[in-house]
């Protein structure tokens, strides 16, 4: 694109309403590929902006037999205006929905989709909005979902994340900046030894993760560090299972909370040799930081918890007290055994642990 032209498709879908000679009239729908631009060129992108630019009734594509590139790239691309349908699309391998570095977004996109991509939301130095609510939004094995670094940008996405695949630093990682960020849809990986959420150095803002954040394979959990300013919260749900990885990893400043019900949504981190649960430096937040289990076997140490400030780390368990016992080989609030060091260590912090097995540990 030039710099401050506008990109225009057809988007209105029309419903002829009455009938003739006693028919009713069809409905007048534009094909589903309205205002499609793609490009199966390797190494290059569907739309390239300029400055300036505005973008509506379009949908952006980088098909499955494209080459690499992105649905929507940018750089230096001053303010980029979105108006009421703005779809992206990748297909594969190499390919992303969108790629924008040091610019403003006014607006919201559509309807976002993936199959088989690589990153499919790379952001640096953005600030405005990046907005998609589109209930049909989804991802699926994308190599990572998002990358986000140095923004200033509110995100707001309902974006599931299916079966991540990937080789790249995290399903979702956010690096520097500030700003809120909602994700809302459920994060899930499938990939071994790589961070599932990763957030790092963020000065500011609230970021919240609405619905189950999960993994199928053996990777790093969820890993925050050095957020001063920054406050983070899970509230669908953590479900974790990361071998010799740690699992839930907070230190370094900020707030952090998880909540569950322990029916529908239930908070649980299943280890061997990695550390399950480690909150160094950082404040728990008001509504508690709760686990129905927390287990390793042969961690240094099961759970760490270090100047957590007020708020509370609480194992609940499900079940009755009578549940776990000396004889008892299973608890449901999880087993910390094998432990090398300490099985828990709490320092100048708050917890309520029930229905744990904690032994043979140093």
């Amino acid at each position: 694109m030039k710099p401050n032209q506008r990109l225009i498709g057809e988007r209105v879908v029309l419903t002829a309403v009455g009938t003739f000679n006693g028919v009713a009239s069809p409905a007048l729908n534009p094909a589903s590929n309205f205002g499609r631009i793609s490009n199966s060129s390797a190494n290059t992108h569907a739309v390239t902006l300029s400055t300036n630019n505005t973008l509506d009734g379009v949908r952006l594509v980088k098909g499955s037999g494209d080459g690499a590139g992105n649905a929507l790239f940018g750089t230096n691309f001053g303010t980029l205006t979105l108006g009421a349908v703005v779809n992206l699309n990748c297909n594969a391998a190499g390919q992303g929905l969108v790629n924008l570095s040091t610019g403003t977004i006014v607006g919201s996109f559509n309807f976002i989709n993936g199959t088989n991509c690589g990153t499919a939301i790379t952001l640096n130095a953005v600030a405005g909005a990046f907005t998609t609510n589109n209930i049909s939004n989804i991802l699926t094995n994308p190599v990572a979902a998002a990358d986000i670094a140095n923004s200033t940008a509110t995100i707001n996405l309902f974006m599931p994340v299916n079966g991540a695949t990937g080789t790249a630093n995290a399903t979702v990682r956010i690096n520097g900046g500030s700003g809120n960020v909602t994700w809302s849809g459920g994060v899930n990986s499938a990939t071994n030894n790589v961070q599932l959420i990763d957030i790092q150095s963020r000065t500011g803002g609230s970021h919240s993760f609405s619905d189950l954040i999960s993994n199928t394979g053996t990777g790093k959990g969820i890993n925050l560090q050095n957020n001063t300013g920054a406050s983070i919260s899970f509230a669908g749900g953590v479900q974790l299972a990361t071998g010799a990885n740690p699992a839930f990893t907070a230190t370094g400043g900020g707030t952090v909370s998880a909540t569950q019900d322990n029916t529908t949504i239930v908070n649980t981190l299943t280890t061997t040799t990695g550390t399950a649960l480690n909150v160094a430096n950082t404040t728990i937040g008001a509504s508690g930081l709760t686990f129905r289990s927390i287990s390793s076997n042969g961690a240094a140490s099961g759970v760490v918890l270090n100047n957590t400030g007020a708020g509370v780390m609480s194992v609940v368990g499900n079940g009755a007290i009578n549940t776990c016992n000396s004889v008892t080989t299973t608890c449901s609030g999880g087993t910390i055994q094998a432990s090398t060091g300490n099985g828990v260590s709490l320092t100048n912090t708050s917890v309520n642990l029930s229905l744990m097995r904690i032994r043979t540990s140093q």
